[in-house]
């Protein structure tokens, strides 16, 4: 089973629900969403400052990914859930596995 992990750079856990909510049914049937919500930063990334800052939260969310349960290069993949793709270069380098943006 490989799982898609939901990274929402901006603080609001209600989004996060609602974007893993809607992805849930087009996901292949062997597939889970495993959603994080930033830890630190803006509710609403609306400008460049929140935006630097989300570039270092979707690194920060990643690593605590990481520790908690290793990522799988053949089954797992990554999704910066917030236009923008803030951090996507940044984690195409150091994640194990494929990740992508909106």
């Amino acid at each position: 089973m490989g799982r898609l992990v939901l990274l929402n750079p901006n603080t609001s856990s209600e989004v996060t629900e609602r974007m893993a909510q809607a992805m849930s049914p087009n996901l292949p049937g062997d597939m889970t969403i495993e959603p994080v919500t930033a830890s630190f930063g803006a509710p609403y990334i609306s400008d460049e400052s929140s935006y630097a800052i989300a570039h270092h939260a979707v690194v920060d969310m990643l690593a605590r990914v990481q520790a908690q349960q290793a990522l799988d290069p053949h089954r797992d993949a990554v999704l910066i859930g917030c236009f923008g793709d803030p951090g996507l270069f940044a984690l195409r380098e150091i994640a194990p596995c494929f990740v992508t943006g909106l």
